[in-house]
């Protein structure tokens, strides 16, 4: 999204249409999101197993490993894929190799992580 390729690609195929087709994106995806959120105020879980186990009910014993094997793979391309778009940011904004914008995007993700961690947030 930071290089502008998920724009391209994706939305302006539809010409002036693919002005609102973010947005409409986005509100399915905060729809869903909040009904996530709710069922953690509703059953007061703080971490994933415990809501894959009241999520799933009975099924929890099928259901949670595949969650928590989800996670892990939406961290991990998620990660790479803020990394490797901020490669290409940083080239097209300052020039520079997009390997060094990518080593530059990890530290910038590292620390935030760091400190957001140190803060509690």
């Amino acid at each position: 999204m930071v290089s502008g390729a998920f724009a391209v690609v994706y939305f302006m195929p539809y010409g002036m249409w693919g002005l609102l087709l973010p947005f409409i994106s986005m509100g399915v995806a905060s729809v869903i999101v909040s009904c996530g959120l709710f069922g953690v105020k509703l059953w007061s879980v703080e971490n994933y197993s415990d809501y894959g186990k009241k999520l799933y009910g009975k099924y929890a014993w099928l259901f949670s490993p595949l969650l928590e094997f989800y996670l892990i793979l939406a961290m991990i391309v998620g990660g790479s894929s803020v990394i490797a778009m901020g490669g290409t940011f940083f080239h097209d904004l300052l020039g520079i190799a997009p390997f060094w914008g990518q080593l530059l995007m990890a530290v910038i993700s590292s620390v935030l992580f760091i400190v957001f961690r140190l803060l509690h947030i």
